[in-house]
């Protein structure tokens, strides 16, 4: 499941508010696949800024958390090329390389702020439409359960939080790893200590 959006999140505002977002996009990644215009498309991982109060208490931090046919994670969301120049362009100056465990660069992080858009996910949707092929019934995008979130290209802005080091020096990928893990290790123990409570009040058999 993608990060958790809902209206209990964002109080009496609609889940399509502006984000403080993370685009992670690796060096020379472009894809075969076009868009319209005949330019390369891209497929970066975007998640919620870890400095944002909404990636608060979050287990995945990811818009778009999904599996592909192989069973390997899928986390990149397309874009066009005019779309990652948008978006290169209101992030400007906040951006950082990001290196693997080694140290060797690959790819470049950007810090912008964007509304996003509940959505079908198309991987979900691709293997729903194979299957309603296969069974010979209609095809109904309704009952795709898998959704994502779809940033709106339209609404690319400058973000205040920085896409660098945190306080500790720590790489964003880092401080998203460790604040997933602390928001899963917190939800673990409340769900023990409430089956542990709810053990205990069970009555005595006479």
């Amino acid at each position: 499941m993608p990060v958790n959006l809902s209206k209990a999140r964002f109080g009496d505002t609609k889940p399509t508010r502006a984000l403080d977002l993370i685009f992670v996009q690796p060096d020379n990644a472009m894809s075969k696949r076009l868009d319209k215009n005949g330019k390369p498309s891209y497929c970066p991982d975007v998640f919620v800024n870890p400095e944002s109060p909404m990636a608060q208490g979050q287990v995945t931090l990811n818009l778009r958390d999904a599996k592909d046919d192989q069973g390997r994670h899928d986390n990149g969301i397309w874009f066009t090329s005019d779309q990652m120049d948008a978006m290169i362009e209101a992030a400007g100056d906040n951006k950082t390389r990001v290196k693997k465990q080694d140290g060797t660069e690959y790819a470049t992080a950007y810090a912008v702020k964007a509304n996003v858009m509940l959505k079908v996910d198309p991987a979900a949707e691709k293997r729903a439409k194979a299957e309603a092929v296969a069974s010979g019934t209609e095809f109904d995008p309704d009952k795709v359960a898998e959704k994502y979130w779809q940033p709106n290209p339209k609404t690319f802005a400058a973000s205040s939080l920085p896409v660098g080091t945190d306080p500790r020096g720590r790489m964003i990928a880092v401080v998203k790893a460790t604040a997933e893990a602390a928001a899963k290790d917190a939800k673990d123990a409340t769900r023990a200590a409430s089956a542990k409570d709810a053990k205990g009040a069970e009555p005595e058999l006479s």
